[in-house]
């Protein structure tokens, strides 16, 4: 009976002994395999250490930024969303035999264009979708240097990895500088933006409490005595005086940060500060149906006689010999910089809702920009994203309801805008160093000259001429309606060819303007 038990104890503790060597056994091999596993990881705050997935996850939920990714993840996501995508598709067309199931939206975008009025559009549904305003991107701001430098090197790894031509590369660039910045940075509305709170300060907090104390007083006043009413009276004297001398500091304090605040904001844009000085109030909301809306932005931009010839009158003097060649040459990149180093940063974004701010603080992805630049002058074709334009419809008066009652200001994508600026800068140089400008006649566009200040001279100092000498003064101003819009495209032709503007340049302007189209939006529907 004993050598039994013994023996059984004997083999307990051999499968005890066994279990054991194998749980460290385990262990072991659990420890080299994550020694094995460990790489640099990195994360979006800029911490990087060589460590596993996991302690990458505990950094994330102690610092609070778990809902980001690093730099790593983030390229492989776009690249795996884009073979995906491509997969699923090849798996339709095998599973349906056709080949007419893999679309390209570029193609398609340029087929709708071609298409008549009785020829298959679009549906609503998808056109008002392409044309929703985009909610901005809260990129972060220009003095974080270290987020700007993640994001320049990880853009130009995606657009670097784009494929196919330039002109499909210039469609898709927009869309995927967006996606990024949108799973980054996510969205800001600044209609939600929730007001500061506010800090009393102590004279504030002691104002607070005379207050209290003197609305005590008055209680007590009326339920005291007549001996204890002097008495009253006398702390009321002494609180009121108090008081006065709290709030005449107050007054001040608050009076010097109001003028500090005014002073900063005309020191910031001294142009916007004083445009709401004397700018009336306007507002309103629109109350036209669409056919209206439509009817009125195809009477007001469009031209039915484009293709038309239109000469110049016959008296026109014969221009002279061309000193200064226009330069044809494909942008360079000291043009690109200064372009964008000189446009507002808190410009509106056009329809792919990317800004002029990426650029700024992106010179890798700008570089990657003025590559396809050259590409696109020596083609001289222009890319469909930049010939659409979103209308944003700001009202002229109190009470705006009409349609022509409100100023539409077009929201073109700032790649293109990029493009045309230096255009328009060599054509204004070409145009000046010739003499083929007065300058004392001619100043709209031209950089350098205000053409308001000499009117606005002219007409002060007739004003105050009439006034010393006692006589009537009728002024009456003249605006022309649609100025820029009312002008021909065929007048432009004929001006360019006038002018001897070179035939590279022609063109470029003659493939921008013939498919460029601008849609409205509003809060209840989208133009077609």
């Amino acid at each position: 009976m004993t050598m039994r038990r013994l023996s059984d104890l004997r083999d307990d503790g051999e499968v005890g002994l066994s279990s054991r060597i194998e749980r460290e056994v385990e262990s072991s091999e659990s420890v080299m395999r994550e020694q094995l596993e460990k790489k640099v990881q990195v994360c979006s705050c800029g911490w990087q250490k060589i460590t596993t997935v996991r302690g990458l996850k505990i950094h994330q939920g102690k610092k609070g930024c778990g809902g980001k990714v690093g730099q790593g993840n983030r390229i492989e996501q776009y690249f795996l969303r884009s073979l995906r995508s491509k997969s699923a598709e090849v798996q339709r067309q095998v599973e349906n035999h056709s080949s007419q199931d893999i679309r390209n939206p570029v193609l398609e975008e340029r087929e709708d264009v071609r298409e008549t009025e009785g020829e298959r559009e679009p549906s609503q549904s998808k056109r008002e979708k392409a044309w929703e305003q985009k909610a901005r991107v809260s990129w972060p701001q220009a003095k974080d240097k270290m987020t700007w430098e993640s994001v320049d090197r990880d853009l130009a790894m995606v657009l670097e990895g784009l494929k196919g031509t330039a002109m499909a590369k210039l469609e898709r660039m927009g869309e995927v500088i967006y996606s990024y910045g949108l799973d980054r940075f996510g969205s800001s509305d600044r209609r939600k933006r929730e007001p500061a709170q506010q800090c009393q300060s102590r004279r504030q907090k002691d104002i607070r409490e005379l207050v209290l104390r003197r609305r005590q007083l008055r209680k007590q006043w009326k339920r005291a005595t007549i001996e204890e009413k002097e008495g009253i009276d006398a702390l009321q004297e002494e609180l009121r005086c108090r008081l006065a001398t709290l709030r005449r500091a107050e007054n001040l304090r608050r009076k010097r940060k109001e003028k500090e605040r005014v002073r900063t904001l005309f020191y910031k844009d001294p142009f916007k500060f004083t445009k709401g000085l004397f700018n009336q109030e306007k507002g309103g909301i629109l109350r036209t149906s669409k056919e209206e809306v439509e009817e009125y932005l195809r009477k007001t931009h469009s031209d039915p006689g484009r293709e038309g010839g239109l000469g110049f009158p016959p008296d026109m003097p014969p221009l002279g010999e061309i000193e200064s060649q226009m330069d044809v040459v494909p942008p360079r990149w000291k043009e690109v910089e200064a372009v964008v180093r000189k446009a507002k940063a808190s410009s509106a974004p056009g329809p792919n809702g990317v800004p002029y701010r990426v650029y700024k603080n992106a010179p890798g992805v700008l570089r990657f920009l003025w590559k396809l630049f050259k590409v696109v002058w020596h083609k001289q074709s222009i890319p469909t994203a930049w010939c659409r334009a979103g209308g944003v419809l700001i009202p002229k008066e109190k009470e705006s309801v009409r349609i022509d009652q409100f100023r539409t200001i077009s929201l073109l994508n700032v790649e293109g805008k990029i493009f045309f600026s230096i255009v328009a800068k060599r054509l204004v140089q070409y145009l000046e160093k010739n003499g083929l400008i007065d300058t004392t006649v001619q100043k709209a566009g031209i950089p350098g000259f205000a053409g308001c200040i000499e009117h606005t001279s002219v007409i002060w100092h007739q004003i105050q001429t009439a006034k010393q000498e006692g006589r009537e003064l009728h002024v009456v101003f003249l605006d022309l309606a649609n100025a820029f819009g009312s002008v021909p495209h065929s007048l432009i032709w004929s001006a360019c060819e006038y002018f001897r503007v070179p035939v590279e340049i022609v063109n470029i302007m003659k493939e921008y303007f013939k498919d460029i189209r601008l849609c409205i939006g509003t809060g209840e529907f989208v133009s077609d």
